[in-house]
């Protein structure tokens, strides 16, 4: 497992170290690399990207810290290689502390990107592209995750009696929604 965790970590920083690639075009033709302008890539503020992924990963599991704390339910974070997991350590939790756990992940996560992307100001900065891309990234993640057997939010939603396919497309649809209203 430390062997998978190094080479992930070594991949992640060459591909951080690298230097975008600008493209030369005639004016009026913009250049499009999965679906992101070149032009903006090499202007772009790698650590305010940086930053902002890594608040959208902070802040949905700060949000299942704070409902494992308002249903009085210990907890505990686990690393395991690049992933970072919030854990209940003590108490029984009904079904519904259990749903409200879940979502309150992807709900904050999602929620934030949705105001970044709302105003003006914060919709086309660097940290917004990297928060809405990182949740983007987490919920394409877990795409193939929406069964009761999954680990995971959308696995509790599963056994706790929800619906996890639909809580899934709903934050997908939302995100989508972000993502749609930056200029990538």
């Amino acid at each position: 497992m430390l062997r998978k965790s190094l080479i992930v970590i070594s991949l992640v920083i060459c591909l951080i170290s690298m230097p975008a690639v600008s493209s030369a075009a005639w004016d009026d033709w913009k250049i499009y690399f999965n679906g992101i302008r070149i032009d903006r890539l090499d202007k772009a503020n790698w650590w305010m990207v940086g930053l902002g992924m890594i608040s959208s990963l902070a802040c949905h599991e700060l949000c299942h810290i704070a409902s494992l704390e308002m249903a009085d339910v210990g907890w505990r974070l686990e690393f395991d290689g690049l992933n970072c997991v919030v854990h209940p350590t003590n108490g029984s939790m009904t079904n519904s502390e259990r749903l409200r756990t879940a979502y309150m992940g992807f709900a904050g996560q999602v929620g934030v990107g949705l105001l970044l992307a709302s105003f003006e100001k914060t919709r086309d900065s660097d940290f917004t592209r990297g928060w809405i891309g990182m949740a983007s990234l987490e919920l394409l993640s877990y795409g193939p995750c929406l069964d009761a057997d999954s680990r995971g939010d959308f696995g509790m939603i599963a056994r706790a009696g929800g619906n996890a396919k639909l809580a899934w497309a709903g934050f997908v649809l939302l995100d989508v929604w972000s993502a749609s209203k930056i200029d990538w």
